[in-house]
Order: structure tokens, then sequence, then C-alpha cells
């Protein structure tokens, strides 16, 4: 068995037994629509007009109180270009997500956490950590059905050399359980 598979099946089984514990009514899922903004060239390659979409994120949480949620997923932060090449970022996320409900349905949101990405392009492929932060609102459609728009901004400690940051703004579902 690989190393990556080994992590995967690790990761799955912790999974199976937390959710075996905690209320399944406080568990969610969700994905959006990205569009990623790239404020720094990732190896030489594009700038802040290249930036091609769109992107996406899928993510699941659990709300441990009415304003404090974990969530951890999958993004995809598109693609930037210019005549020299091309370079995509992917991988994965943690994060703690405060929510403050300021009218009926209504919520403002912030989100911190960290992410590892893999960055690929047309001179090589490169892995590093992210610090990122982000901003939204979120309205209720039911009391288990959400609309999300958010901005993040991702802040990679190295790529290629260099200390790229990304910022995407989205629009997304979150259902919960």
């Amino acid at each position: 068995m690989s190393k990556k598979n080994t992590k995967v099946l690790i990761a799955l089984s912790l999974s199976a037994a937390f959710a075996s514990v905690a209320h399944a009514e406080d568990f969610y899922v969700g994905g959006s629509l990205t569009a990623p903004n790239y404020n720094d060239q990732v190896n030489r390659y594009g700038d802040a007009e290249s930036g091609r979409g769109p992107g996406a994120k899928l993510f699941g949480g659990y709300q441990y109180t009415p304003n404090v949620a974990v969530e951890a997923g999958w993004m995809n932060l598109g693609r930037t270009q210019n005549t020299g090449g091309a370079a995509t970022i992917y991988g994965g996320f943690v994060d703690a997500v405060g929510t403050y409900s300021f009218a009926p349905k209504w919520s403002v949101l912030g989100r911190a956490g960290v992410a590892e990405a893999r960055l690929t392009s047309s001179t090589g492929d490169a892995s590093s950590a992210a610090l990122k932060a982000g901003v939204g609102v979120q309205y209720d459609l039911t009391p288990k059905v959400a609309v999300r728009v958010e901005y993040e901004h991702y802040h990679f400690v190295s790529a290629f050399g260099d200390k790229p940051e990304v910022g995407q703004a989205s629009v997304g579902l979150k259902i919960g359980f």
C-alpha cells in the first residue's frame, strides 16, 4: 500500500470514528464555484490579470456551537498563464470558521486556517503550505440549506522560490444534516 493510500485510509478511519461519536445534525457539506485572483507570479508565469477560472472548493464541516465550526476540504485555485507558460494550484485546507447572525436568516462569517497545495507549471511541480483567511456572508434558505458568498486569501510559504499570494471570490451552497 502506498504512503498516500495509507494516509487516506487513516483519515477515513478517523473520520468514521469521530462521526459515530458526534451528532449527525451538526455536520454539513458544501461546494463553491470560485474566481481566483493571482496577486503574484507563480514560477514566472502569470500576472494579476491572467487568472483563469473557474476554480472550485468542496468542504465538510462540524458545527461545535452556533457560532464556531471547523471545516476541511479541497480547493482548486484555477490557473494563471502568460506567454511563458501556465501554473495551476490545488490542494486541501482546514479552517476555523466563526459566524455571527445579524438579521433573521443572515450571518457574517470569518475564517482562518492552513492549506497544503500542489503547484504545477510547465517547468516543474512544487508543494507549499499556506496561511489563509477569509470573510463572507451567508443566507439561510432553509434551516439546513444556506447560500454563501465569500472572499478567501492564501499566502503560500514557499513555491518555486517565491511566496505567491492568491485570492478567490466564491459563491456556494452549504447543506446540513
